[in-house]
């Protein structure tokens, strides 16, 4: 109990009591989940460099806010632990910059946010004037504190990275790397030397990453090991793998064609469990080596942003879907006028739904959309009938919209219906 803590005031010890229900309920996944949310949403509006790290950023922040909270409750005046997420930030942060004046700034941004955030619930949890002023001013304290071991530690782990990273041909690697996905010009010949890895022919990106919630020690070997093997069941030369960050890696390979997702597939499930890999279209020379880089991330976005993420995206099942993750009007207006009258949540909704893509993916052959979903063909044939009745229209008018939007359902989940 919070009243049994010698070293706090009668009156912290007081408005600390009236908190601990709150700081007791926080705990639960959904509170942290929703005040991570706000916190970095505003984190990376102040400080731009950091949207490219969102998933670092965010496994950081609720590593941060779970253990305040638990410490809350069991000790308010033990330190924080400093989890590997967080340290895993300052890891990430160096492979992408050299300035350490990033992370800094991001700690003094966090932690005005987070006095926000901390200052509303304290106003709204005790409502006497005086236990609340006096809380602040222990709370404020204690913030302070444990933001200087968390910085320290934080820079440390930066600087290590970053001294490791600047003293060998990998930063190189990475600058050449950087400055070609931007399109500075560089003698291909000469790039080609630095990265060991040809340029002149085509090239087919890959990014690979592993899930946050996995711990961060092991994961760049286990994603080069990967990318490795993806090069072998290719039949092409040792890939170009840069790091991302702690838990995400770029890949280049010298390959013309579009390989085959189920067989990539394979080789993430054999990588081990909370791994995956997105991959862009093949395409010639420099060129193809930022555009296909540009499709790999895009598809890894799409991935990121599912409800059920595959282990393997390819851009080119994702192309027409991606831009509707940055207009989520249009993706409201699309669901809403296309679905209308077939997107309910219910176990009857969805298996029409099902039913629909797979009719539309088999060229309108009832015959193969059945085998697809396993079923009768005369069990497809009645619910098209139904499906056409709920629609007002036969399914051959305005089929492409409406793929997309069955497509997009079933990539996201049924949370981005209506």
């Amino acid at each position: 109990m919070v009243t049994d803590q010698p070293g706090l005031t009668e009156d912290v010890a007081q408005a600390w009591s009236l908190m601990e229900a709150f700081f007791t309920s926080a705990q639960d996944d959904t509170v942290v989940i929703d005040l991570v949310g706000r916190l970095n949403d505003a984190l990376v509006e102040e400080i731009p460099e950091l949207a490219g790290l969102r998933s670092d950023l965010d496994a950081s922040t609720r590593s941060l806010i779970s253990s305040f909270f638990v410490t809350a409750v069991d000790d308010p005046e033990a330190e924080i632990e400093i989890e590997t997420p967080v340290l895993d930030l300052a890891r990430t942060l160096a492979f992408r910059t050299s300035d350490v004046g990033v992370l800094l700034r991001a700690y003094r941004v966090g932690q005005r946010l987070a006095w926000r955030e901390f200052t509303a619930i304290l106003t709204r949890e005790v409502v006497d004037p005086e236990l609340r002023l006096a809380a602040m001013a222990f709370l404020f304290d204690r913030l302070s504190v444990e933001l200087e071991r968390i910085v320290d530690a934080s820079v440390s782990v930066f600087t290590a990275e970053r001294d490791q990273w600047l003293g060998g041909a990998l930063a190189r690697k990475a600058e050449v790397v950087a400055g070609l996905l931007r399109g500075e010009e560089y003698d291909v010949d000469e790039a080609t030397q630095v990265l060991a890895h040809r340029l002149h022919p085509h090239q087919l990106a890959i990014v690979a990453w592993q899930d946050d919630s996995l711990d961060a020690a092991d994961a760049l070997p286990r994603l080069e090991a990967l990318a490795r093997s993806v090069a072998t069941a290719l039949r092409a030369p040792a890939p170009l793998t840069v790091p991302e960050g702690a838990r995400t890696l770029s890949g280049w390979l010298n390959v013309s064609v579009d390989p085959d997702p189920d067989a990539l597939a394979d080789l993430v499930g054999a990588a081990g469990r909370g791994i995956h890999l997105a991959f862009g279209a093949p395409g010639p020379g420099v060129a193809g080596f930022r555009a296909s880089h540009r499709q790999a991330m895009l598809a890894r976005r799409v991935a990121l942003a599912s409800a059920l993420p595959l282990p393997v995206t390819g851009y080119r099942s994702i192309a027409v879907l991606s831009p509707y993750l940055d207009d989520p009007d249009a993706l409201h207006d699309l669901l809403v006028t296309e679905l209308a009258g077939l997107d309910g949540r219910d176990e009857n909704a969805v298996r029409l739904r099902e039913t629909m893509l797979a009719y539309l993916r088999a060229g309108g052959s009832a015959r193969d959309a059945a085998v697809a979903l396993g079923v009768h063909k005369n069990t497809v044939l009645y619910r098209l009938r139904g499906i056409e009745e709920a629609l007002g229209h036969p399914l051959t008018e305005g089929r492409l919209p409406l793929e997309i939007a069955l497509s997009l359902v079933e990539q996201l989940g049924d949370g981005v219906l209506p």
